[in-house]
């Protein structure tokens, strides 16, 4: 009688596992219905209309100097393959980042299985640690970690498998960048969740597409990038440090929203007080010796 009820519990507690990502996948489906429905209730008294915020704290650490340029390694990571736009964003990205912005070293992970062909991974919470930390950043290196999805205020969305809650990935941050320059861009519904204080840190810079209550726009079957990660396509060569381009990305957005008649998402940026003044570009720049 006691094996037949271990038994049962056995089966009982491994359905109810393989179930658990399935419902995490049926409540994501909800929450990307209800927003697209409530996309035009705009609230009468909009606030914190561009959620930049500079860190006034200064470490008082022996050689806590400001950084301004740091050689960026980088991880750039899709939750879901329903849609092309995130996929998009991630090939254009590592594209940008490595021929035009100098980062010589990276990884990518998807959850499309099409799109895992030659060095780009299986987008897990596991695989995600593992990138981190095969990165092996070291002295006067720094991180550069972008990933677009849906998300809820639970935690960024991952197709078929738990969310990444903003816990997790301050974890998997602090083991694998330490205190070296870091740069986070989420690019997700209620990615504010990432922008909160247990995430900030003085070297680190946060971008998020949405604030922790909001959602972000351009999740659609047609669309070649989110809202969010289109501006960050456009925008980027238009500027030289991560603080302008956060100004740049909150008027991007701002004129795609109000042009669609959308609800405000307002994007949120967070800016340690040693990387204020950080620069994007990892290219060294050559002045020639003047010529006798």
């Amino acid at each position: 009688m006691g094996h037949s009820l271990i038994a049962m519990l056995v089966v009982l507690l491994g359905g109810g596992m393989k179930a658990y990502a399935h419902d995490n996948d049926d409540f994501q489906k909800r929450i990307n219905e209800q927003a697209y429905r409530n996309r035009f209730n705009r609230e009468p008294f909009p606030d914190e209309k561009t959620g930049i915020k500079v860190s006034k704290e200064i470490p008082t650490a022996a050689g806590a100097e400001p950084y301004v340029r740091s050689d960026m390694k980088m991880v750039l990571m899709t939750g879901d393959d329903s849609i092309s736009a995130f996929d998009n964003a991630r090939k254009k990205l590592f594209e940008m980042f490595s021929k035009d912005y100098g980062v010589r070293e990276g990884i990518q992970l998807s959850r499309d299985a099409n799109e895992q062909v030659g060095d780009v991974r299986s987008t897990s919470i596991s695989n995600l640690e593992s990138a981190l930390k095969d990165l092996s950043v070291g002295s006067y290196e720094g991180c550069l970690i972008h990933m677009t999805s849906h998300g809820t205020q639970s935690g960024f969305y991952i197709k078929g498998q738990d969310y990444l809650t903003p816990d997790k990935l301050n974890q998997l941050i602090k083991d694998a960048c330490g205190e070296n320059p870091t740069v986070l861009l989420v690019s997700a519904c209620y990615s504010g969740i990432f922008a909160e204080p247990k995430m900030e840190a003085p070297n680190r810079i946060i971008l998020t597409a949405a604030r922790k209550d909001r959602t972000s726009f351009g999740c659609s079957a047609e669309a070649v990038y989110t809202y969010w990660d289109g501006c960050l396509v456009t925008t980027l060569p238009t500027v030289s440090t991560w603080f302008e381009l956060a100004g740049a990305m909150e008027k991007c957005i701002e004129a795609k929203e109000s042009g669609g008649g959308f609800a405000r998402s307002y994007p949120q940026a967070r800016f340690g007080a040693l990387v204020k003044d950080l620069v994007i570009s990892q290219k060294v720049m050559t002045i020639p010796f003047p010529i006798p």
